[in-house]
């Protein structure tokens, strides 16, 4: 079945590995489980309430410019944050831009510009990221040949380089 190997990966601490059809399988220490277990990868986590709250004014301070036509009011970990504005607003989008990267427990990915509406997509943020400098670049991968593909399609992206 499979060869026990002692001392094979002493550099991870192992008890034993095993070598089974071109495949290596190991098992670290006790002690070094017991340590990731107790050593929490979630410390650092803000609670729900924070991320909801930083989310709500994010959204206040956009409406006091303009008129939201959709947005998610709703923090949730498995759906995106976004906030569709009238066309016509297309003067403030500099500003509601700067307002989402203001908001640093928000990730903006992308600006959907189409027909009559411009709409912003972030990822909501369970750690307080670092302001950073960013770019917003036309995507070129709009294809066009879909019925219901955007018009427009900018992408934000972050600049961690120069940090």
């Amino acid at each position: 079945m499979g060869r026990n190997i002692p001392g094979l990966l002493t550099s991870l601490q192992l008890d034993f590995a095993i070598v089974e059809h071109d495949r290596l399988y190991y098992r670290p220490h006790s002690d070094e489980i017991s340590d990731m277990l107790n050593h929490s990868l979630y410390h650092n986590v803000v609670s729900f309430a924070a991320v909801q709250a930083e989310w709500a004014n994010t959204l206040d301070r956009i409406q006091q410019l303009c008129p939201v036509q959709r947005a998610a009011e709703v923090v949730r970990p498995d759906k995106f944050a976004y906030i569709t504005v009238d066309q016509a607003y297309e003067y403030q989008v500099a500003t509601i831009e700067r307002i989402l990267f203001q908001n640093l427990l928000l990730r903006p990915k992308y600006r959907i510009e189409d027909r009559d509406t411009i709409e912003f997509q972030a990822d909501w943020l369970w750690n307080w990221r670092q302001n950073v400098p960013w770019t917003c670049e036309r995507s070129s991968s709009v294809n066009r040949l879909f019925p219901d593909a955007p018009e427009r399609m900018f992408i934000y992206r972050y600049n961690v380089v120069l940090v």
